[in-house]
């Protein structure tokens, strides 16, 4: 019923009805035995994407399936492909909540990530299936405090992922209150606010930055977007209002 229920089990052509029997016939056989019959796939077969396959419905079966897990990390260390990267490690989320071989293994892709895209796929992982766990946290804690990034945008995702991790980490919570001052980019500037708002971050902080911000920024989308969270933070506070109308009857932006 494997062979019929997935075929790219078995590279064979099988009609759509018959396929769909047979996963319908799956569901209602003793769970033990498809477990037995995947795991069994797993130990014998020569092709990658069978393996990959099996192992994610093996993990949809079975949570936490310690052969599903190693199969999946396996093939995060040898694939080369991003899209069959980032299938495998949204799987690996899915099945493998706290395990630490899989923390370990996303760990170590951190830095052999070819691209930007699969750093952030493996720092949403980590912060999904990591909660808590020290390994992770003393990673990330070293990655920001050696501040190696390129981007901005990175520093704020892993900032965010430590956060997940380790909700109240004072580095992680220094990081962001860096990068919300010290970023030009209006997009990303809303991205942090949105955030700090969203895990009710201290207020007083996030006004003290956001007036500075205000009162020494020239870019007009950098202002607009501090007397707008301003506005929402400090309501008693006149001026985030008054510059929100200046800026409004003043700007020559139309997209604003």
């Amino acid at each position: 019923m494997l062979n019929w229920s997935y075929v790219y089990f078995s590279w064979q052509i099988v009609p759509k009805p018959l396929r769909q029997a047979a996963r319908e016939a799956l569901k209602v056989t003793d769970k033990q035995r498809v477990i037995a019959a995947f795991t069994k796939l797993l130990h014998t077969t020569t092709s990658r994407l069978t393996l990959r396959q099996a192992a994610t419905e093996l993990g949809k079966l079975d949570a936490g399936n310690k052969t599903a897990i190693a199969a999946l990390i396996l093939l995060l260390d040898v694939s080369k492909h991003e899209h069959t990267q980032q299938r495998i490690i949204h799987s690996l989320v899915n099945i493998g909540h706290g395990n630490q071989n899989v923390v370990q293994a996303l760990i170590s892709f951190l830095t052999t990530a070819p691209d930007r895209n699969l750093y952030w796929d493996t720092m949403t992982a980590l912060g999904a299936i990591a909660k808590g766990n020290q390994k992770a946290i003393i990673t990330l804690v070293e990655r920001l405090n050696h501040n190696a990034f390129e981007h901005e945008n990175d520093y704020f995702t892993t900032a965010v992922t430590l956060w997940e991790v380790d909700a109240g980490n004072k580095v992680a919570s220094n990081a962001l209150i860096k990068v919300l001052a010290a970023t030009n980019n209006s997009h990303l500037m809303s991205r942090i606010a949105d955030y700090l708002l969203n895990i009710n971050f201290d207020s007083h902080t996030i006004i003290a930055v956001l007036s500075q911000k205000l009162a020494e920024d020239k870019l007009e989308q950098i202002r607009l977007n501090c007397a707008y969270y301003l506005a929402q933070l400090d309501v008693d506070n006149q001026i985030p209002l008054a510059t929100l109308i200046e800026i409004i009857r003043n700007t020559e932006d139309s997209c604003l």
